[in-house]
């Protein structure tokens, strides 16, 4: 029996998805104790409505001297951040337990996860994010018959410039401009959710969107919400208000239909949800890490989808000319 510590660290996708990698090594090796090291207490607030309970401890990177462990399954060891703030003050009797060389990345283990075991990909809720999340679902305006009695239809609105940091070593620039222009985003957006809303008669449940960043919530919601909203009828949306990320991302894994921006929140909502979340808007610097990486997200290598998305920006006509061959709409 070996004692295996992991830190936690980076936005909350990569929690999740750190994770789950995790998770999956305690189900092939349940005789190991696995340790968990939160990167920052707010983190460990927030995600403490998830069922960890897989992991034989939680800590706070603080105490990452004072517990003992035999080795770690540490991710992306070349993290700035997981350096600068944790790494570089860790003493050579703990660094010397982490293979600091080779930078495992999270997902080519949730990758594999995905193909054997897929139903680790979805981490539950624990007992208190069970007893949270209809205290959250109220303070944003829903409930069980929101999702009974309505076709929902869920949007989260994440638009990027650029993902990765690596912005001309990958791809060359001109490859990068065939992303949709970022100001053409708000209005095509809204033409494909008023659609929905007034030709399908769906309920638009949106994140990311119509929420102030504060004192009080930038450290939660990571200062990516939006004060913009949708150009669609107010009777029929529900903008989430960024209370907790893995409340809402239960919130919004009951909708029938999901059209996503990409983010840490999708993919964990494909993961989830075992597919069904359509990309939009997908920036090539991402569908490239996709690709390269050769995760399953999105489908994003087949040849339909692929051809989908080099044909930006995401108008209402190619939108519903692609979700044809995917959705039954009406005419």
């Amino acid at each position: 029996m070996a004692v295996i510590g992991s830190i936690l660290h980076g936005a909350y996708g990569d929690y999740y998805e750190q994770a789950v990698a995790l998770r999956y090594y305690k189900y092939r090796n349940p005789s190991d104790r696995v340790i968990l090291f939160f990167a920052t207490q707010s983190r460990l607030n927030e995600l403490s409505v998830l069922d960890f309970s897989f992991a034989d401890g939680i800590y706070l990177a603080d105490a990452l001297v004072d517990v003992m462990v035999d080795r770690f399954v540490q991710f992306n060891v070349f993290d700035r951040e997981l350096n600068q703030d944790i790494l570089s003050k860790l003493p050579e009797s703990v660094l010397r337990k982490m293979d600091l060389k080779n930078n495992i990345i999270s997902w080519q283990v949730v990758r594999e996860v995905w193909k054997k075991k897929p139903d680790l990909c979805d981490i539950p809720l624990s007992q208190s994010g069970r007893e949270r999340l209809p205290l959250c679902m109220a303070e944003n305006g829903v409930d069980g018959t929101t999702f009974t009695d309505n076709y929902t239809v869920g949007f989260l609105w994440r638009p990027r410039a650029v993902i990765g940091s690596s912005r001309s070593v990958l791809l060359p620039r001109l490859f990068e401009k065939m992303g949709a222009p970022k100001d053409s985003l708000l209005e095509t957006k809204s033409e494909v959710f008023d659609f929905f809303a007034r030709k399908q008669g769906a309920l638009v449940i949106i994140a990311g969107m119509g929420v102030k960043t504060t004192a009080e919530n930038s450290e939660r919601t990571d200062c990516k919400y939006s004060e913009q909203k949708l150009d669609i009828p107010a009777e029929r949306s529900v903008y989430l208000k960024g209370l907790n990320w893995a409340l809402e991302l239960e919130i919004m894994r009951r909708c029938d239909f999901c059209l996503m921006m990409p983010s840490g929140f999708t993919e964990v909502l494909w993961l989830k949800r075992g597919g069904r979340v359509q990309l939009l808007d997908c920036p090539p610097m991402y569908l490239a890490k996709v690709l390269w990486n050769r995760m399953p997200f999105f489908g994003l290598a087949s040849p339909r989808e692929l051809f989908f998305q080099l044909r930006q920006p995401h108008t209402l006509d190619r939108t519903l000319r692609h979700l044809r061959g995917i959705l039954p709409l009406r005419k």
